[in-house]
């Protein structure tokens, strides 16, 4: 799509000392590892959220549906699910305090909503953290 498009956005304030080009998609669960409702999700929402917008400045949440395959079950698990996005710089996005923090909020969504996995987009690469 031509710049010519959104006028504004090429006229705005030049961002490209510090673009925000990282993308972090975290994907909040409604249902266990055995298909059973998670008690509140809209609470991890509303966390995830936060703590994007603590670290990063901002963030999106978006309604979807899922599907997958639990591995010691074989069961399908369909479920509706919130991802919660938040764009960052490269600086921001990869500083390892950053991620200590993403990372111990994952284990505890994780660990507190029984899940067998944990399952985010870090600049385009899925990751699975598991072990809970």
């Amino acid at each position: 799509m031509a710049t010519e498009s959104f006028p504004e956005f090429a006229t705005g304030p030049d961002d490209s000392d510090f673009p925000q080009d990282k993308l972090f998609i975290l994907f909040i669960p409604t249902k266990t590892k055995d298909g059973e409702p998670i008690q509140s999700p809209e609470v991890w929402v509303d966390e995830a959220a936060g703590m994007f917008s603590e670290l990063f400045g901002g963030a999106t949440e978006i309604a979807a549906k899922g599907c997958w395959k639990n591995p010691e079950t074989g069961k399908l698990i369909r479920e509706d699910v919130m991802l919660v996005q938040s764009y960052t710089t490269a600086e921001l996005g990869l500083d390892s305090s950053s991620l200590n923090t993403i990372n111990e909020f994952c284990r505890r969504m994780g660990n507190e909503t029984s899940q067998g996995e944990v399952g985010m987009v870090i600049d385009g690469v899925f990751k699975r953290l598991s072990g809970f």
